[in-house]
This record gives structure tokens, sequence and C-alpha cells, in this order.
């Protein structure tokens, strides 16, 4: 396995920079330069953090990745890890990120079918929006019908990145 066949595998993938799960990539003071002040960041309390999909992510590549921020050099999902240890071969790999994209194309179809347009958000942050609105209509078979193939996917979505990507995602509380 070589290093090439790692990078293969992340301009196959790129879900960790194009916003379908993070929202922010964490910045350090030395991460900053002329390429990163170009993104689209944000400041959260003391903390600087670039909003995600990044704007240097373009094409499944990243146009400042010799001068891209740390988060982003030390970021390794766990499929990547196997891989690189020998554990998944390349053509598995690839079947897992090809059936992640799938997946990914499903749901956001279902997702604009119920109302929930993209507007630069993830899918789990457009979940969550739909969940919000939905709270008092869950009981309704009508809604159980048209939402329900949604909700079983995107279930089954958390699964296959939790398994084979290391992504876990924790609810958010309702305060």
């Amino acid at each position: 396995m070589t290093d090439n066949s790692s990078s293969s595998l992340c301009t196959q993938c790129g879900v960790c920079c194009d916003g379908s799960f993070f929202e922010l990539a964490g910045v350090r003071p030395s991460d900053l330069n002329d390429a990163t002040r170009k993104l689209d960041m944000v400041k959260t309390g003391d903390k600087l953090q670039i909003n995600l999909p990044c704007s240097a992510h373009i094409n499944n590549r990243c146009t400042i990745y010799d001068q891209r921020p740390w988060v982003c050099r030390a970021y390794e999902c766990k499929l990547l890890k196997e891989h690189k240890r020998g554990e998944v071969n390349k053509d598995e790999a690839l079947s897992t990120i090809n059936n992640l994209k799938s997946a990914l194309e499903e749901i956001n179809a279902l997702l604009e079918s119920a109302g929930v347009p993209k507007a630069n958000h993830g899918i789990h942050k457009r979940m969550r929006v739909l969940e919000q609105e939905s709270l008092s209509k869950v009981s309704l078979p009508e809604y159980r019908k048209t939402h329900g193939p949604l909700i079983i996917k995107h279930r089954l979505l958390q699964k296959l990145l939790a398994e084979r990507f290391g992504i876990i995602f924790q609810k958010k509380n309702r305060a």
C-alpha cells in the first residue's frame, strides 16, 4: 500500500471537507497564511474555525493542499487508517466510498423532496431541522409514510459512518 493509494482514496471521497457531516474545522493561529486567510471562517469564542464545505475543496481536491491547516493534515477517517494498516484493500475501500456517496445522493434527494433544501448545510444538520419541524407530526400516519424511508436511510448512513469511517454523531440537546 502506498501513500499514493491513500491520497487517491481521499480524492475519491472528500466528505470530510465537503460539509456533508462536519460543519466546522478548527484553525490554529499558526495555520494562518495567505491561502487560509481567504477561507470562509468564523470566530466562536476564542477559536477560529473554517465553515464547511471548505471553499478550497473543489472537485474533491484541496486547492491549498500544501498550505492547508493542521486539522486537515492530521485528520484521517477510520477507513483510511485501516487501509494504511493493510486491513482494507483499495478496492474494498473504494466500494465503501461508493456506497457512502450513493447513500448521500439518495438522502440529499429525499431531504429536498421533504422540503429541506441543501442551502450549504450537511445532511445531519438538515435532518435536525427536519426533526425539529416535525416533532408535532411524527405520530401522523402520512408523515411516517412520507418521511419514514428518509429517517431509516439516515440511521443506516449513521451506522455506515460509525462502523467504516469512525464518524459518530450525537443528538443535539433540545433545550
